[in-house]
């Protein structure tokens, strides 16, 4: 009823390779050549190199590339913290007296609970006189 299905030996080949003479590789880069594991390394060297570069200055980068996409020119940067700095400077002096949200809303509240406290004891003040 029950027939076995093929082994994994044969699926993946690994009597095929053996019957060859050829050793089957223990990874998939021990077939290659040592030449190109040298090239590899550069590369991967290289890659790395960049990586650790970018994530230094990947903020700039992206930040002049923000720049460069709203027709700003990054070279300009400089002069425009420069503005800054003596715009926030120029302020400095400047005073703007701001009120209180929870100010404004407590006297608010204050005043609407007076006036119910009246509304309700109007009657009572009303019958004194």
């Amino acid at each position: 009823m029950f027939t076995p299905g093929p082994s994994l030996d044969s699926v993946f080949g690994v009597q095929r390779a053996q019957a060859d003479g050829h050793a089957a590789p223990i990874s998939v880069f021990e077939d290659h050549p040592a030449d190109s594991s040298i090239d590899a390394d550069a590369v991967a060297a290289r890659q790395l190199g960049r990586a650790l570069a970018m994530s230094k200055i990947g903020a700039r980068v992206s930040w002049e590339g923000t720049l460069t996409r709203l027709g700003l020119d990054p070279s300009k940067e400089p002069e425009r913290v420069e503005l800054q700095e003596q715009m926030d400077k120029d302020w400095e002096d400047v005073q703007i007296l701001l009120d209180s949200t929870k100010r404004k809303r407590r006297k608010k509240m204050k005043k609407h609970k007076l006036k119910k406290r009246r509304k309700a004891t109007r009657s009572s003040r009303l019958k004194l006189k």
